[in-house]
């Protein structure tokens, strides 16, 4: 091989001048990792081509296409390791950040009550009929019995989830199976029936569902702290 035909750079050896068919050096080409260098060495006795195993010579300096292209094949794939690497930093910075931003939200509108105090009843979703529905009353004590910490917890997170406003039908059926898990289904149906009338839980308005959820939090939190308080 000419010397105009040889690639800019050519991660050779230092010692053997060949090329390793493991790379010796790094992708920047200034750091030579240790281990590829000891294999290298030790299968290349007496400084044999890595390819031909033939003893090397001074016009032996460059081996063969196949070698440099294991190098190339090499650094492109740690290359594109640190590319998905460094996207996977960046997407996970992006979810803990708008999971963060959630949970700022909901807890300010679960401090703040988040009243809704009109809310679209109608069946069909092309109707402009809207109905203006009346506060819930505060959840039933043997409602918030039933919280629980772990309770607690599901519901705390499945309002940081609800980040559009609106809890999506998965976001309501996830809801749905997490109060039965609790055995408070039934229980929240009823209480969220004095205001919308009896219903089944699939037509129970999403908007009223969160601020029903958001009341519980509520109530459930203050249960908590008097609970840790001495007593007098």
């Amino acid at each position: 091989m000419a010397d105009k035909d040889l690639p800019p750079f050519l991660p050779i050896c230092p010692i053997t001048m060949a090329v390793p068919k493991v790379p010796v050096l790094s992708t920047t080409q200034n750091i030579y990792e240790r281990e590829a260098l000891v294999t290298h060495l030790r299968l290349n006795h007496r400084y044999k081509s890595p390819t031909s195993r033939k003893p090397l010579t001074p016009n032996m300096k460059v081996s063969d296409r196949t070698a440099i292209s294991v190098i190339e094949q090499y650094g492109r794939s740690e290359m594109e390791k640190r590319r998905r690497a460094e996207d996977e930093k960046r997407r996970k910075r992006k979810r803990d950040e708008a999971r963060k931003e959630r949970e700022t939200k909901a807890m300010k509108a679960v401090r703040g009550g988040g009243a809704f105090v009109s809310i679209d009843l109608a069946d069909n979703e092309d109707s402009e009929m809207t109905k203006s529905a009346p506060s819930l009353p505060p959840p039933p004590s043997k409602v918030v019995g039933k919280i629980n910490d772990t309770c607690l917890d599901g519901l705390l997170q499945w309002v940081g989830s609800v980040d559009s406003g609106l809890p999506t039908k998965g976001q309501a059926a996830e809801l749905k199976s997490m109060l039965l898990k609790h055995n408070l289904k039934g229980d929240v149906r009823r209480w969220v029936s004095v205001c919308v009338g009896d219903k089944e839980w699939e037509s129970i308005h999403p908007l009223l569902l969160l601020q029903a959820i958001s009341a519980m939090i509520r109530a459930a939190t203050d249960r908590r702290k008097k609970a840790k308080r001495p007593s007098v």
